[in-house]
């Protein structure tokens, strides 16, 4: 065959065999285009809907629709058409509708979240009042604060006190020092010395699940947006590893990994839920409380019952208390009992709306008790060296939250300490709460350590301020009561009132338990009083620290933090006396007036021995009409 025929032949079957694969390639690219329009048809069409079996979470829930109490207003991206019309069908004006989305798309099918968390109520309500009245009785209370008109740079100068304590090598005692002669700082419930500290690991605890929660809201917020709220189904999916929005037998999602759910229904996550939480909107309030439904130890039961109390929100308060069944009762009745001597007639309210609620005849001696007694915010006497009998009354204040960093907390100089966070400064835009702005980034910012803690609020609440100046109109206050000196006419004038608010709310619960018309049986109500347990009164105590700080806090502070040395009960009387020489005081009053402020409350505490070394110190400090030099000499010859 000539060279030629060769050559033509061999051309033919190379332009055959590019053709054949050209041709494959072209039918694999059609297949591949055909499944992809497929999948947009499948998407477009309307979504069969599942319930997703309970497994752990690796979804990502997409959006909701805001429900009605949501405390500012909000920008919603659009749902996608499909999932609207799912929603549409099921939505009513109280509950939104978290729809969640596969991990790697949609693949022709969406699987629902519940509507809405399980709605509750309280059978037997003492009045219907709202939510938003209730806010409205709260912003009325009195604002305390650290700066004044005419010092308006105190926050400064504590930091400046802290860091020059800190040069020294010596503790710092915190915002404390700054009640002398100043009544409405007083009267807080101060925390001084050893009391004010995390142990070790709880602050380690409290530091990384702080920077988890905040990572989890900026990964449920859109865009990780400032100053907007989180999609409240997919933080709860993100905490929770229960949550029912998941995809069947996938691999942990990187969410997962780095927030790691199985954590926030242990006991460590309670204090980090109550402190991050109880001041958010009603939404994420109610989440909390299906973040401790599972969670039976004693720190989460104290907090349902905190909210079950505290919670402006109705449904909420419901929600709390419902979780409160078949926990332990006893721990139950004795917290709800406490908070029925609240100076705040809603609260001792919704108090006694728990205990009817759950059933709890076992608590009806101690409620006799609480009705004999006069109303929580009812001026009262306190004896206490050489004031006579002076006259005090408990009250509830609010304290600015962010503009307090320094009241609640020391100033933190070393990045190694932990739970950090930024001092907002007031003249600049709000930043971001930011796992960022919440760690230990060096920067020029002034921070504070929630590892150190001087006061601890009772509640907190976003309320409305009148000038927020560069700061959002809806910020953060806490609530604490404050034990207030008066003066003795108020005193003298006061006359109870048998039918009073709480009064009628613990006649509401002793009629609901034990039986209509009981609660104004005298008889029947000396009986129970006979069979209730001692009830301390706090009252006296609170008083003898309101009137230790205010008349110079320097005796006080120093029994406190030689606790971290030696503890005054623990001293030999020549040693003591030392001691409260070198306090700048010529009246005794003053130091007895600190001693049974701090010595008191650790009777109860305190083994056998340290209890009469305690009573002995107590009955000297009780000691009438002394001089200076004389009581110095008495505690100079005590031996232990």
């Amino acid at each position: 065959m000539p060279r030629s025929t060769k050559g033509r032949r061999s051309k033919v079957r190379s332009r055959r065999r590019r053709i054949a694969i050209a041709s494959f390639a072209t039918i694999l690219i059609a297949i591949g285009l055909g499944r992809w329009i497929a999948g947009k048809t499948l998407r477009a069409s309307p979504p069969r809907v599942e319930v997703a079996k309970k497994a752990p979470i690796h979804t990502v829930v997409q959006q909701f629709l805001p429900i009605a109490e949501t405390p500012e207003p909000r920008e919603i991206a659009p749902m996608p058409s499909a999932v609207a019309e799912v929603a549409a069908q099921t939505l009513t004006e109280n509950e939104f509708y978290p729809v969640v989305l596969d991990e790697g798309g949609p693949r022709g099918k969406l699987k629902s979240a519940p509507r809405d968390f399980p709605k509750h109520v309280i059978a037997r309500r003492i009045n219907e009042i709202e939510s938003d009245a209730l806010e409205l009785e709260l912003a009325k209370t009195v604002e305390v604060g650290l700066a004044t008109a005419l010092n308006p740079t105190l926050g400064t100068d504590l930091a400046t006190a802290a860091k020059r304590a800190e040069n020294l090598k010596k503790r710092f005692a915190g915002s404390v020092v700054m009640a002398r002669n100043r009544p409405e700082l007083a009267g807080l419930p101060f925390r001084v010395g050893s009391e004010t500290r995390l142990p070790e690991e709880a602050a380690r605890n409290m530091n990384d699940m702080s920077k988890d929660f905040r990572d989890a809201v900026a990964k449920s917020t859109e865009n990780g947006g400032f100053g907007r709220s989180p999609n409240v189904a997919k933080l709860y999916a993100l905490l929770n590893v229960d949550a029912p929005e998941v995809r069947i037998g996938s691999k942990p999602s990187p969410d997962e990994i780095s927030i790691k759910p199985w954590r926030w229904s242990a006991p460590e996550a309670v204090p980090c839920i109550q402190q991050m939480l109880q001041a958010e909107g009603y939404q994420l309030r109610r989440m909390s409380c299906a973040l401790l439904r599972d969670n039976d130890s004693p720190a989460a039961t104290e907090a349902l019952v905190k909210w079950a109390v505290f919670d402006t929100n109705a449904g909420n308060r419901a929600a709390a208390v419902e979780m409160l069944r078949g926990r332990d009762r006893e721990q139950v009745g004795a917290q709800l009992l406490e908070w029925s001597r609240y100076p705040w007639v809603r609260a001792v309210e919704h108090a006694c709306e728990a205990m009817v609620e759950l059933g709890m005849k076992e608590i009806l001696p101690g409620l006799a008790v609480l009705l004999a007694q006069h109303d929580p915010d009812a001026p009262f006497e306190a004896e206490l060296p050489g004031t006579g009998a002076g006259a005090y009354r408990r009250e509830i204040v609010r304290v600015n939250h962010l503009r307090n960093c320094l009241m609640c907390h020391p100033a933190s100089f070393k990045t190694s300490e932990l739970v950090r966070g930024a001092v907002p400064d007031e003249n600049q835009i709000l930043p971001p709460s930011t796992p960022a702005y919440y760690g230990g980034t060096p920067d020029t910012r002034l921070r504070v350590s929630a590892a150190t803690t001087y006061l601890k609020q009772d509640f907190s609440l976003v309320q409305s301020v009148e000038k927020p100046g560069k700061w959002p109109v809806q910020q953060r206050f806490d609530y604490f009561v404050s034990t207030r000196q008066i003066d003795r006419e108020t005193l003298r004038t006061y006359v109870p009132n048998a039918e009073s608010k709480y009064k009628l709310a613990l006649r509401f619960a002793i009629r609901e338990l034990a039986g209509s018309g009981l609660e104004r049986d005298l008889e029947w109500l000396a009986g129970q009083r006979k069979l209730a347990a001692p009830l301390k009164d706090h009252r006296r105590l609170a008083a003898a620290q309101t009137y230790a700080l205010r008349a110079g806090p320097e005796a006080f502070i120093a029994f406190k933090m030689a606790e971290f040395v030696t503890p005054i009960y623990d001293m030999y009387g020549p040693e003591l006396a030392a001691m409260f020489k070198k306090f700048e005081t010529t009246n005794p009053n003053v130091l007895k007036g600190a001693m049974i402020a701090y010595l008191e409350p650790l009777l109860d505490r305190k083994n056998d021995s340290e209890r009469q070394r305690i009573a002995r110190l107590l009955a000297l400090a009780r000691t009438p009409e002394q001089e200076l030099g004389e009581f110095l000499g008495l505690l100079a010859a005590m031996r232990n």
